[in-house]
């Protein structure tokens, strides 16, 4: 992953859920005591490709479209994948800021 856009995302996922790096340039803290590092958003990065990639040749390779066949694709990987990391509607994964957001909350919440 290009620097860039890894400090694009580790700065649009700092603001949009609220942490903050005084701590450390390369880390995002949170309120709770939780935390994640630019490594480990990088990591999360590469899962991401990964599970999309899995997604679209599952829904190739079985000839199905990602919105009609929207509930079949994620029965597939509930096991996998949440659904709210899916689109509304679709069968895609959102986009890497928001499917981070999503898994950062979540983290959050489990944690409270």
């Amino acid at each position: 992953m290009k620097n860039e856009l890894l400090n694009k995302y580790f700065k649009e996922i700092k603001e949009k859920t609220g942490g903050d790096n005084t701590s450390c340039s390369d880390i995002i803290d949170y309120e709770n005591g939780s935390s994640i590092t630019k490594s480990e958003i990088e990591e999360e990065y590469y899962k991401y490709l990964d599970l999309q990639e899995e997604i679209d040749d599952y829904i190739e390779f079985n000839d199905l479209d990602d919105v009609k066949d929207e509930k079949t694709i994620k029965e597939h990987f509930q096991n996998s994948i949440d659904i709210e990391y899916f689109e509304l509607n679709q069968a895609v994964l959102k986009d890497f800021v928001s499917y981070m957001i999503t898994k950062i909350e979540k983290e959050k919440l489990m944690q409270n």
